[in-house]
C-alpha cells in the first residue's frame, strides 16, 4: 500500500523527534489579519448572497412648496441589487501513527500542532482573498466558486493613473464584479492622492475610518509633509482598531493607518469598516476524514465571502509603486 500524499511521517520529521534540542519551536510566519478583524461578520443562507444598495436624491435649494398645494410627485431612486458568491477555503492534515506516538519537541500532539498551523494559514488565505482583485464566479461541477475581493468592487472614489481601468459589474450598475481593476504605470504615493480620494468620499457622503497600505506605501505615508503634526496619541486603554500604526487627521475626519502584509501592495484603501462585512455560509469547521491506514486525517473548512454594502463608502488609490 502507498502512503497517502501529504502524510507526515516520522522518518521525514527527525529534527522534531526528541534528542538534545531545545524544546522550542519558533513561528515566524505572520498571522495578522487586520481587515477580517476590523470588519463585521454576518450569516448568509446561500452560496450566492444578495443585498440592496440605496442612495439619496441630490440636495437642492429649490425645495419650496406653495401654501396649500398638493403633494409633489414621488422621487425615490431605484435601488440597486448587488451580489457575491461564497468561496470554500480548505486545509488538510494527515499525521502518521508513529509520529503522533513518539516524544516530540515543542508539542505533545502533532495533530493538534498541525491543525493550529493550518488554521492560521486558512485565516491568512481568507484575509488575502477578501482584499484581492479577484472577481466573482459561481462555480461549476469541475470549477471552484470565487468571492469577489475588495479591489474588484471599488469604482466610484478612485485616484488612478490615466490608463488604469475601473472594475465592471455583471449588470453595469448592479450585480457582481466580472472584471477586476486593470493597473497602469505605477506612481509614487503622495498625500495629495490620499486627500483627493478622501474628498471624493466626503462629497459622496462617505465616512472612511481606516487607511490600508502595504509595507512600502506605509513607509511613503510616514514621510507625508506635516504628518508629525497630524498624528494623535491613542488612549492608554484598549482600542477597537486592529493593526493600527497611527492616526491621521484630515480635513474630512480622523482616520487610522493600518499596515497590511496581505493586501495588493500597489494600492491604498480608504475604508469605512461599518460598510463592509464578511458573509459566512459555513463557519470554521474541522472534519475527521476516513482512515485508510496508519495515519489520522482531518480537514479544516470555512465557507464565506465579502459583502460590500455600498462601494461608494470606500475609496482606492491605485497604480502605486511598491519598491
Amino acid at each position: 500500500m502507498a502512503v497517502p500524499s501529504g502524510t507526515i511521517q516520522a522518518v521525514s520529521r527527525t529534527k522534531t523527534i526528541a534528542e538534545d534540542v531545545s524544546n522550542i519551536i519558533t513561528q515566524i510566519d505572520p498571522e495578522e489579519t487586520p481587515f477580517v478583524s476590523n470588519i463585521g461578520e454576518e450569516s448568509v443562507e446561500n452560496s450566492i448572497y444578495e443585498w440592496l444598495v440605496d442612495n439619496l436624491n441630490a440636495a437642492t435649494t429649490a425645495n419650496a412648496a406653495i401654501d396649500a398645494d398638493d403633494a409633489p410627485a414621488p422621487s425615490s431612486l431605484a435601488q440597486l441589487r448587488a451580489n457575491n458568491y461564497s468561496q470554500i477555503f480548505v486545509k488538510a492534515v494527515a499525521v502518521g501513527g508513529r509520529y503522533e506516538a513518539v516524544k516530540k519537541y515543542g508539542m505533545r500532539s502533532a495533530m493538534a500542532y498541525e491543525l493550529a498551523q493550518r488554521g492560521s494559514e486558512l485565516k491568512l488565505d481568507i484575509e488575502m482573498t477578501l482584499l484581492s482583485n479577484n472577481t466573482a464566479y459561481g462555480g461549476a461541477a469541475n470549477a471552484a466558486s470565487n468571492t469577489a475581493g475588495l479591489m474588484a468592487w471599488i469604482r466610484t472614489n478612485v485616484n488612478k493613473n490615466t490608463a488604469g481601468v475601473n472594475p465592471t459589474l455583471s449588470g453595469t450598475t448592479d450585480g457582481h464584479p466580472v472584471t477586476g481593476r486593470t493597473a497602469s504605470t505605477a506612481r509614487v504615493f503622495t498625500e495629495g492622492m490620499l486627500k483627493d480620494v478622501l474628498q471624493q468620499q466626503w462629497v459622496k457622503g462617505g465616512k472612511p475610518k481606516q487607511i490600508y497600505m502595504g509595507a512600502f506605501n506605509t513607509g511613503a505615508a510616514a514621510a507625508f509633509p506635516g504628518l508629525a503634526q497630524q498624528q494623535y496619541q491613542a488612549p492608554a486603554g484598549p482600542t477597537t482598531i486592529v493593526g493600527a500604526a497611527s492616526v491621521y487627521w484630515s480635513q474630512w475626519g480622523k482616520l487610522t493607518f493600518v499596515p497590511s502584509r496581505l493586501m495588493p501592495q500597489g494600492v491604498v484603501y480608504t475604508i469605512d469598516p461599518s460598510k463592509v462585512t464578511r458573509a459566512t455560509l459555513r463557519g470554521y469547521q474541522t472534519f475527521d476524514l476516513a482512515r485508510t491506514g496508519d495515519s489520522t486525517r482531518k480537514q479544516l473548512l470555512y465557507e464565506g465571502g465579502l459583502k460590500v454594502h455600498n462601494e461608494a463608502a470606500h475609496g482606492i488609490i491605485a497604480d502605486l509603486t511598491t519598491a
